[in-house]
């Protein structure tokens, strides 16, 4: 789907689109030090919480 499409579409429902990644997957796929991901982790939290 296209970003102008999405964006249509948003408008007209009052969507908010929200996406993360788990802090497990980057550490694997960028090798970042478990110090920085211990950071971010609750991000997927706060996103679940708002997605509700």
């Amino acid at each position: 789907m296209s970003q102008d499409r999405r964006k249509t579409i948003g408008e007209a429902y009052a969507l908010v689109f929200a996406s993360y990644n788990a802090t497990s997957y980057l550490q694997a796929r960028h090798g970042a030090p478990a110090e920085l991901m211990k950071a971010i982790d609750g991000a997927g939290a706060l996103v679940q919480a708002t997605a509700g």
